[in-house]
């Protein structure tokens, strides 16, 4: 079957928006006429794609001179690439050999608005099949991962998470209640680690610990999971210590000095 490349499927509209960034990145400040002219662009058109990235904030206008510069958003979504690219390239071989060594299967998560996305996932035990995948997304309230993304932000975006966030039942056992689940990231934060017990997956069980960038900041979670068959939740728990510690190298190697 002949494969069909990725250019097939762009939409000329995000093209233009593309030549444009590109442009203001490479020329700085620049006006409308500039703009249209140099790229071949419609004015028309032009403009409207201008004032939709200046009110996004992707691009910002300056009203004296009416030239238009990047914005702050592009900045703010690279350093997140940034952190995100680092934090897989560095996770990885530490996650490899975790798995390795508790013979289970480990993840790495982080935060994208109210869930967790699978970052990594990495196995060496063939008995435990456990439907995740890179890329996955799923409600932060029911997974260790999440629960430790949540459990260290400030109390107002906590609360501002259970006043909106969808607590989607996964599982008899997951936590739906506002005040359980508040009760519970309090517990998570004064204990240092987290715990999934069949709350996303029936017959999964799950523990998390934080990993820090430079800051302090939470930045990801990390987790050891495994099947109810396989491990109790004493014998999961005894596996606590070993994902704080496989969180604290990650950690230590963005920079993070307790």
């Amino acid at each position: 079957m002949e494969k069909t490349s990725s250019a097939s499927y762009t939409i000329p509209s995000v093209k233009k928006v593309d030549e444009i960034l590109g442009y203001l990145a490479k020329h700085g400040d620049s006006t409308l006429t500039r703009i249209y002219v140099d790229l071949g662009l419609p004015k028309s058109s032009t403009y409207k794609l201008l004032k939709s990235l200046e009110a996004l904030g992707y691009i910002r206008c300056q009203p004296a001179s009416q030239t238009y510069l990047l914005g702050m958003k592009l900045l703010e979504l690279g350093s997140k690439a940034s952190e995100q690219i680092d934090i897989t390239a560095i996770a990885t071989p530490i996650l490899k050999d975790l798995s390795q060594q508790v013979s289970r299967l480990c993840h790495l998560g982080v935060l994208d608005g109210d869930q967790v996305v699978y970052v990594i996932k990495t196995s060496t035990n063939e008995l435990i099949r456990i439907g995740t995948w890179v890329g996955r997304r799923i409600g932060a309230h029911c997974t260790a991962m999440g629960k430790v993304l949540l459990a260290w932000k400030p109390p107002e975006e906590i609360e501002r998470y259970l006043d909106e966030a969808d607590l989607e039942r996964m599982t008899p056992n997951t936590v739906v209640d506002k005040d359980r689940l508040r009760d519970m990231l309090a517990e998570v934060k004064r204990n240092g680690w987290s715990l999934d017990d069949e709350e996303s997956t029936r017959m999964v069980r799950a523990v998390g610990a934080p990993v820090r960038d430079q800051s302090g900041e939470v930045c990801a979670g990390l987790s050891i999971c495994t099947l109810t068959e396989i491990d109790s939740l004493v014998e999961l728990l005894a596996l606590k210590d070993t994902a704080i510690e496989a969180a604290n190298q990650i950690s230590a190697e963005l920079g993070w000095r307790p």
